[in-house]
């Protein structure tokens, strides 16, 4: 009796919007990678361990920065500074990306509601090795800022889900700096560099996106191509600059349908897969 008393209820719950859909997010294995493999825990854990030897080096040799492009000049004997960026980097915000995939919704107006409500529960959970190399930078007198396109008046929020992972934020400076803070800082992070180095030598740029590193990253993906490995910058991958996985979203997803956010799901779909390298089969 109770066996086929399961077997009705589950029969009912398998109309259900959530039941008939959720194997066809976009979203899923995507969150689940980044939630659950192994693989992506050991990225992030050789990544910051990476920056570890980086900043080593930094420190030693006055002449580098990773931020030449705002740093000016005389810098050198300035005090040292890292910069990262906070979601997909510092702070894990998978749980609504799930919950996006439970919902069976996409990134939209509603989407971006709820999106302020999780903001402001400030529970998002650390990156893996994040917090070991702040502290590893604090205790090297590295003063480490976050540089984020979270939006000014998430500010108080933001800081206390840092304060919650056991990040120390000094209170003499503001080291949370956010996109429309000041007037001037927008989606664009230069700005906020340049704020850094009047006071700082940049010594390594960490982040998920080509824009923590780079204003040209909203052309297309031939054209992100073209700045991520110019002559200037590939070879700062992996020394001056740090980044870490992140398939859950970013400009590379929003490059690939030409950032028209007008377009349905659907044509979105159609778009990103035109973009891709098919086998023909032979």
């Amino acid at each position: 009796m109770k066996k086929k008393l399961f077997t009705i209820m589950f029969s009912a719950l398998s109309f259900m919007p959530f039941f008939a859909h959720a194997n066809e997010s976009d979203y899923l294995y995507s969150t689940l990678w980044f939630q659950k493999a192994q693989e992506y825990k050991a990225n992030t854990l050789s990544q910051y361990k990476l920056a570890k030897l980086m900043l080593d080096k930094a420190i030693l040799d006055k002449s580098w920065s990773a931020a030449t492009s705002v740093q000016g000049k005389n810098y050198e004997n300035k005090p040292l500074a890292v910069v990262l960026d906070l979601d997909e980097t510092v702070i894990n915000n998978s749980p609504f990306s799930a919950k996006l995939i439970a919902d069976n919704k996409y990134y939209d107006d509603e989407a971006w509601n709820n999106w302020q409500k999780w903001v402001d529960a400030a529970i998002a959970p650390a990156i893996p090795g994040a917090l070991d190399f702040i502290k590893y930078a604090q205790e090297k007198n590295v003063t480490v800022f976050f540089v984020s396109n979270r939006i000014g008046t998430q500010e108080k929020a933001t800081r206390k889900n840092l304060l919650s992972l056991g990040i120390n934020l000094p209170k003499d400076i503001d080291t949370v700096l956010l996109k429309k803070e000041k007037k001037e800082w927008g989606s664009k992070k230069s700005t906020r560099r340049a704020h850094i180095t009047k006071n700082y030598r940049i010594a390594l740029l960490i982040g998920d996106n080509l824009g923590d590193f780079s204003d040209a990253y909203k052309g297309s993906l031939e054209d992100r191509d073209k700045i991520a490995f110019s002559k200037e910058n590939i070879n700062k991958w992996g020394e001056k600059w740090i980044i870490l996985p992140n398939p859950l979203y970013g400009s590379w997803e929003t490059s690939s349908y030409g950032s028209d956010y007008s377009l349905s799901r659907k044509d979105i779909r159609k778009k990103m897969i035109e973009k891709l390298d098919i086998w023909d089969g032979k």
